[in-house]
């Protein structure tokens, strides 16, 4: 599966309005619709795993905004990168790697998947807290995760579920927050997050690797890849729960070593002894920008 440029391209520089907006209009199987929240696509009532991606970047929460130029889009070969020293607080990969592999073989992967394409996850998913009601879901799988072949997990798991990407070459990592985490929690389902190829999130050296895309999107679309209706969750490690997130503690350090009483990124109070604005994993609790240089990869 050869990534298309020209389109992954497009989908970097669209605001998450824009592609919300995009994708009621253009796209077959809109299921469900609740405005600036989520999009759910179903081909059919069939009981299948449902694919998670979100519309925002860290963009879309900064004063630079989400309509990124194309003119700030480098192709180095391997694949994009931002240009140097632009208003534009990152890439925007994550997660638009996620949402060019499903809106660009959505109709081929509507045959084994539902989809659900969230807003404001970099927000504390908002977008996937507000889907309340679902049926025919088996599992929910993210493609929002950083790097190259890793499933992670978020302790609501099946270990035959996992399986199915470790004997795929997925390496097992834990995961700290993500919508498919929300809505396996919401809807007592296992979740896993596979890796979309982005590499150094929500900060302005952020970039992804075409090749890296594509291992996980040949994965996905392999008809050899076979789900069953119902995998039960076998271990629900509260841990892994982004409510007790305050149990991890974290330096009152910045990547530079200053101490912070805010998050430099969105100017929002951090670690001021109020629990709503404790470190999540080493992120802002508001924009999940890393802070510490301690921080867990997502």
């Amino acid at each position: 599966m050869i990534i298309d440029k020209v389109k992954f391209r497009f989908v970097l520089t669209q605001s998450q309005a824009d592609l919300f907006k995009g994708i009621q209009k253009y796209f077959l199987y809109v299921d469900k619709v609740v405005d600036g929240k989520y999009i759910i696509l179903k081909k059919d009532n069939r009981i299948k795993p449902m694919l998670c991606v979100h519309l925002d970047t860290i963009n879309t929460h900064s004063k630079c905004g989400d309509n990124l130029s194309e003119a700030f889009i480098v192709n180095f070969g391997e694949g994009f990168m931002l240009k140097p020293i632009t208003n534009y607080s990152c890439l925007g990969a994550d997660d638009r790697a996620g949402v060019y592999m499903v809106l660009e073989h959505y109709e081929e992967l509507l045959d084994k998947y539902h989809i659900g394409v969230f807003c404001d996850e970099e927000i504390g998913g908002l977008g996937s807290y507000e889907l309340t009601e679902l049926t025919d879901v088996s599992c929910f799988i993210g493609l929002d995760r950083e790097g190259s072949m890793e499933v992670a997990t978020y302790g609501y798991n099946n270990r035959e579920l996992i399986e199915l990407f470790v004997s795929r070459g997925f390496k097992q990592m834990r995961g700290s927050f993500t919508d498919a985490s929300v809505l396996a929690k919401t809807f007592n389902k296992p979740c896993v997050n596979l890796s979309v190829g982005y590499y150094n999130q929500h900060r302005d050296n952020e970039y992804v690797l075409f090749k890296d895309m594509e291992d996980t999107l040949k994965c996905i679309l392999d008809v050899d890849l076979v789900f069953k209706e119902d995998y039960p969750i076998e271990i629900n490690n509260k841990q892994f729960d982004n409510s007790n997130s305050h149990l991890y503690d974290y330096d009152t350090y910045d990547l530079w070593g200053d101490t912070m009483s805010e998050c430099y990124h969105c100017g929002k109070p951090v670690n001021d002894g109020n629990l709503t604005n404790e470190l999540v994993w080493g992120h802002c609790p508001h924009c999940f920008t890393a802070l510490v240089d301690t921080a867990e990869d997502f």
